[in-house]
């Protein structure tokens, strides 16, 4: 059976090679076709927006949604209007949320993650303050929002 494995993976390559012709349906979408918009990916005028309600409780009163899958970054359930944007030396997140003042205002404190070093994790004296690295929280946090997906979703 040994003496055969070379014909078998030639034959096995050639069938892989004719069935890979280029004629397959990924090739009949135009440039409408691709991605979720239904419409020219080269002209945003065309472009909608879902319709999404963001939360407009205030801090404090929100209440909070699971977590996509384990150790994903937690959602705003507050209006952030007003905290954003976040700039060097204004970042009103850490007012309520630094574990010194979080558990005084009912909120969710920052983890010690945060207060580390993020190249070699070990803990830092910050003299508490953020890490510049986890500085801008809008990078992985998001508001939470009432919106229906584009597509639905199983993850």
């Amino acid at each position: 059976m040994k003496k055969y494995y070379p014909q078998i993976i030639l034959l096995i390559s050639i069938f892989t090679i004719a069935s890979c012709n280029g004629k397959g349906k990924s090739s009949e979408y135009g440039d409408e076709g691709l991605g979720l918009r239904k419409g020219t990916l080269f002209n945003e005028s065309s472009a909608q927006s879902p319709n999404t309600q963001y939360s407009d409780n205030a801090p404090g009163s929100g209440k909070k949604f699971e977590r996509s899958f384990p150790l994903a970054p937690p959602m705003i359930p507050h209006n952030i209007q007003g905290f954003v944007p976040i700039k060097t030396g204004q970042n009103s997140c850490v007012g309520c949320h630094m574990p010194a003042n979080a558990k005084s205002v009912n909120a969710t404190p920052i983890p010690k993650s945060h207060l580390s070093d993020l190249s070699s994790g070990k803990a830092i004296d910050l003299n508490g303050k953020l890490s510049n690295a986890r500085f801008f929280c809008t990078q992985c946090h998001a508001p939470q929002a009432n919106a229906s997906p584009p597509v639905n979703n199983n993850f």
